[in-house]
């Protein structure tokens, strides 16, 4: 999944998100993760800078979907700025 900027990649063993900064544009690369489960939203934000990889790992029930996109977004403000689609994943292995 990607956004000019970011780049995101969903492990489902693990629950691992990794996320990829991709363009010098002072943005932070944002995975921004919906839980079918619960409702709730949450993200994996890499403040690391362009060419750097943050990888975040969630606890999800095993067995449900998620949807994730890949966002660049402003750090300080917790503002997203550009996203991809949503892309919809399983968490069984």
């Amino acid at each position: 999944m990607s956004v000019f900027g970011a780049t995101v990649s969903f492990n489902s063993y693990g629950d691992n998100f990794t996320v990829r900064d991709t363009a010098a544009d002072g943005r932070s690369a944002v995975a921004h993760i919906y839980n079918y489960n619960t409702g709730n939203y949450s993200f994996c934000w890499n403040n690391s800078g362009n060419g750097t990889s943050v990888t975040c790992n969630r606890d999800f029930a095993e067995g449900i979907l998620i949807r994730f996109r890949a966002c660049t977004g402003e750090s300080r403000t917790g503002q997203l700025v550009n996203c991809s689609a949503w892309t919809t994943a399983s968490t069984a292995n």
